[in-house]
């Protein structure tokens, strides 16, 4: 898909929603997620943060918008190109997924739901049923449990959610117009949940299953 129309969200019914997804070398599976994406979306961007592979291609041929990093500007780069984009689109939600497969683009629904309850930020947890702790390695549960704790610290404690470091998240107009810079290395997520927190916007997780 080549450049569009800034005002293409104008004329949508509320809620209008964007979906965007950083991707490195990811044409295995981007063209199946942008796919499952559009039937929730009226726009998916990836942002091809310098692949050497065909995600490029992959993506387009699946009907998303491009935007390619001549350089990789790491994952936190890409974070914020998709948030400087939304920002000039202005769509009324943004959902932010990753494109490898692992998150469940039927999903969707259920993030746009719980902004439409009051929430500004939802974030994905992959801890909230036992069921879902025993998918994830010991050794990776417990580096994320650290990261949660030093991110709700630095956060005031005020975010009260489960998985800072989940990647599936949507985030009101109001939330993702404040997102001006970020961490460019993998930390950039957190980093999102720790300004944001500053802020006093509300959270809210909702479940969600690894594919």
């Amino acid at each position: 898909m080549s450049e569009i129309s800034e005002d293409i969200f104008e004329c949508l019914p509320y809620p209008s929603i964007m979906v965007g997804m950083p991707a490195y070398n990811e044409e295995k599976m981007v063209g199946e997620m942008v796919c499952a994406a559009k039937q929730y979306a009226h726009l998916v961007i990836v942002v091809n943060d310098a692949s050497l592979d065909n995600t490029k291609k992959s993506a387009e041929e699946a009907g998303a918008l491009v935007i390619s990093h001549p350089i990789n500007k790491g994952y936190g780069g890409a974070l914020l190109t998709i948030f400087q984009t939304a920002q000039k689109y202005h769509p009324d939600i943004l959902i932010l997924m990753d494109a490898d497969g692992q998150h469940d683009p039927a999903d969707i629904p259920r993030f746009v739901s719980k902004i439409l309850e009051g929430c500004e930020v939802v974030v994905g947890s992959r801890f909230l049923g036992a069921e879902r702790k025993e998918k994830i390695p010991a050794y990776r549960l417990c580096g994320i449990k650290i990261l949660d704790k030093v991110t709700h610290i630095a956060a005031n404690g005020s975010v009260g959610i489960s998985d800072v470091l989940c990647g599936y998240r949507a985030f009101s107009k109001k939330a993702y117009t404040h997102i001006k810079y970020l961490d460019t290395s993998m930390h950039g997520g957190p980093d999102i949940i720790v300004q944001l927190g500053d802020l006093g916007v509300k959270f809210g997780e909702i479940p969600v299953y690894p594919l």
